[in-house]
């Protein structure tokens, strides 16, 4: 199996292995950036191994302080605008 292509480096983490608690605006700030950054790409929801490798990628941001829907999007690849 290839890595898909998160835009962020590192390796690709079940997400059962995290334990933290995200707050319920969290969550949808998070869902947004997913869903952008994979419409973007043209990742089908469906596809479950790449968009786990992409929620990796924004989740690892978001615990790394990087909680600004803009800056979320600029780090992982997609300039605003």
């Amino acid at each position: 199996m290839g890595k898909a292509n998160s835009g962020v480096e590192g390796p690709a983490m079940p997400l059962e292995s995290y334990r933290g608690v995200f707050e319920p605006k969290d969550l949808d700030l998070l869902q947004r950036v997913l869903d952008r950054l994979s419409g973007e790409r043209g990742i089908a929801r469906e596809d479950s191994e790449k968009m786990e490798v992409l929620a990796w990628g924004v989740i690892l941001l978001f615990q790394n302080g990087i909680t600004d829907e803009a800056e979320l999007l600029r780090r992982a690849g997609i300039a605003d605008g």
